[in-house]
């Protein structure tokens, strides 16, 4: 997925690249070339996530349409859950599930301190703990904080944040991630990363990094917008001005 340039495949066995644009006189075609996020379906179709709505992409076929769900609206992140709900964050239109052909919608709510916290969603993570009866997600905004939403077979009404706060850093969440160890791993706009880890039931933050000008193991930069474990273990970090690569023996970047 490209900024300005829409969606691009890369066929492992020919290494044939096919593009894939906006095309006003094609209704088919991406909705928007500004690409915000990809996810794999538990059909294995590929969810893409743009500026101007959701297409879906069959990638036996290379056929895409596009999906009601979202709107016209500038969708930033999709997930998956067990139970086979799907999870949309919007730019400023909150989150949205879609499930068997229904569409709800969750938006915050100042009467009500059990919604969400803020309209404009960054990040939709889903817990590995969640199964297909008890869902637990970690919901990232604009304004910095991480909600986290327990879904049971009770309708939608525990969405809030931690009420003993994670003390993340500052900045609007735009990554999470989960290592091989269990530690999840929060990128912020400005604020760098923090460690998570899971304790008695509860996430607790135990490690925070940011860019420390004097310091060339540091990270790159403070505003982060992807983390990502590899095979080897080794976790890498992507921020405005470069990529960075954790140490985890000695606990710098490389």
């Amino acid at each position: 997925g490209t900024g300005l340039g829409g969606l691009n495949s890369l066929h492992p066995v020919t290494s044939r690249i096919t593009h894939y644009r906006f095309s006003s006189s094609n209704p088919a075609s991406l909705p928007s070339d500004v690409i915000s996020c990809l996810h794999q379906s538990n059909s294995n179709e590929i969810w893409i996530g743009t500026k101007g709505g959701v297409s879906i992409l069959d990638p036996k076929t290379g056929s895409m349409r596009r999906s009601p769900v979202g709107g016209a609206d500038w969708v930033t992140t999709i997930a998956h859950d067990p139970s086979g709900r799907i999870w949309i964050g919007k730019e400023t239109g909150g989150l949205l599930s879609y499930h068997n052909g229904a569409i709800s919608s969750f938006q915050p709510s100042f009467e009500n301190p059990n919604t969400l916290s803020d309209a404009l969603i960054r990040k939709v993570y889903v817990d590995p703990s969640s199964n297909a009866t008890r869902v637990l997600l970690w919901v990232g905004t604009v304004g910095g904080v991480v909600n986290k939403i327990v879904l049971t077979k009770n309708p939608f009404s525990s969405t809030k944040r931690d009420e003993n706060p994670l003390l993340l850093g500052k900045g609007a969440v735009l990554a999470i991630s989960e290592d091989r160890k269990g530690t999840v791993w929060v990128g912020l706009w400005g604020g760098g990363i923090d460690a998570l880890m899971r304790v008695n039931g509860k996430y607790r933050r135990i490690a925070h990094y940011k860019h420390e000008p004097e310091n060339q193991f540091s990270l790159p930069d403070s505003a982060v917008t992807a983390i990502l474990e590899d095979r080897q273990r080794v976790l890498w970090v992507g921020t405005t001005n470069g990529l960075g690569a954790m140490d985890e023996s000695r606990k710098k970047f490389v």
